[in-house]
């Protein structure tokens, strides 16, 4: 059986397809901020992604498009997607859908790109569509993703077909017809993945 360590978050769990709506775009430039008219320099994520060193300071815009326990997926385009990490404390002060300025550092963990150390998640407007589309996809196709890569690999979302397991030690993943394996992230789900352990369904990821 072919394996390997994906991070993958649940979004939507069915036995049919429905279609996935979520988000919009954002924008760069000068924009109003604080109370006394301050501006600041809003990046495009895919910018931030190509150039950015670990511990930049940025700001970012962009429309929520994936909740986990400890942060969220965030894009202002077809490539500039990125994970914010908010901790394992955090309250959820943003939902799918919003359009977010967000505040913090840029890092690089474990060729894993994300927004961290954040000061700041100011929601600008709600209900928005999003550049960041379900395509369809296989285990073996997440397998293949190139894991070193800044833009085009973290924050895809994947239709994926295939059946729910729990291993051994308690890791819940994911299998499809021609036995790829990948894991489901701790901080997905829990709870809804339980709920279909041993099912063959159709579901929507994020890696």
């Amino acid at each position: 059986m072919k394996k390997k360590s994906i991070l993958l978050l649940i979004l939507i769990l069915m036995f049919s397809l429905v279609a996935f709506a979520c988000n919009g775009c954002g924008s760069e430039g000068d924009n109003p901020g604080g109370d006394q008219g301050e501006t600041v320099t809003v990046k495009k994520i895919s910018d931030v992604l190509k150039d950015g060193k670990n511990n930049d300071e940025i700001v970012v815009e962009g429309v929520v498009y994936g909740i986990l326990s400890n942060g969220f997926y965030v894009a202002d385009s077809a490539e500039g997607k990125i994970f914010v990490v908010m901790g394992d404390n955090w309250n959820a002060n943003c939902k799918v859908g919003d359009k977010v300025q967000i505040s913090g550092k840029f890092g690089y963990v474990s060729n894993f790109p994300q927004i961290k150390n954040v000061t700041e998640v100011k929601v600008l407007s709600s209900d928005n569509e999003s550049f960041v589309k379900a395509t369809e996809g296989t285990v073996a196709d997440i397998l293949r993703l190139d894991a070193k890569a800044r833009v085009g690999v973290y924050g895809n979302m994947y239709t994926i077909l295939g059946t729910i397991y729990k291993n051994n030690a308690n890791i819940i993943t994911l299998t499809d017809d021609n036995n790829n394996t990948c894991y489901f992230f701790g901080k997905s789900n829990m709870t809804l993945l339980e709920e279909y352990i041993g099912k063959r369904v159709i579901i929507n990821v994020i890696v």
